[in-house]
């Protein structure tokens, strides 16, 4: 205030002093203001308002983080950064699927100041081993599985799959008085004997 605070009226009909004038205190600049750290001050005359900054929410006295949600993990998948039990703006998740499994969509999102999620968290999807370079036998059928697959050896042959030996019959002996002949000793292969 600049002049005085009071004045009296005389016995002329005026008043002792002239009014005073008012000046707006900027209680913002002068740091008087009871906002919140995470709040802007904006002076208004003989007073302020507070309001949350972005990324925040409240009455800008108060002020709290916004919060993403925690979403799902997905099947098949994990986390694999830093788990919290909230997440706020700037906050993390990334994700690894699974072996077997190939990922579609963002590996890392990101919470975002209004409080959602930069993606979708992604998805993860069989890898179809099959049709890839796979350690099967070329004599051996592939069979995809979630995850996984397995090898099976082909008819005429045996072994674990991803080593395949085609099946042979063993040597004969020569007939007494006889001969064998074997051209071949694999499944199907026929022994003639003859007699001298």
């Amino acid at each position: 205030m600049s002049g005085s605070a009071s004045a009296t009226c005389l016995g002329n009909a005026l008043w002792s002093e002239v009014p005073p004038s008012c000046t707006d205190i900027n209680e913002c600049r002068q740091n008087s203001d009871s906002c919140h750290d995470d709040a802007e001050c904006r002076n208004n005359i003989g007073s302020y308002t507070c309001t949350c900054r972005e990324g925040f929410n409240g009455d800008g006295f108060n002020c709290e983080p916004n919060e993403c949600f925690i979403p799902n993990t997905p099947a098949y998948a994990s986390i694999v950064s830093q788990t919290r039990t909230r997440y706020i703006a700037t906050n993390t998740i990334t994700y690894e699927c699974n072996g077997g499994y190939g990922m579609v969509g963002e590996d890392t999102i990101t919470c975002q100041s209004d409080g959602s999620w930069s993606a979708d968290p992604p998805t993860c999807e069989d890898n179809d081993e099959c049709t890839q370079n796979t350690p099967c036998d070329p004599n051996a059928s592939c069979d995809n599985t979630p995850g996984s697959y397995t090898c099976s050896c082909n008819e005429r042959y045996t072994g674990d799959g991803e080593t395949c030996t085609e099946i042979q019959c063993g040597s004969l002996s020569n007939p007494t008085s006889g001969t064998v002949t074997i051209p071949s000793q694999t499944v199907g292969g026929t022994a003639t004997y003859l007699c001298n």
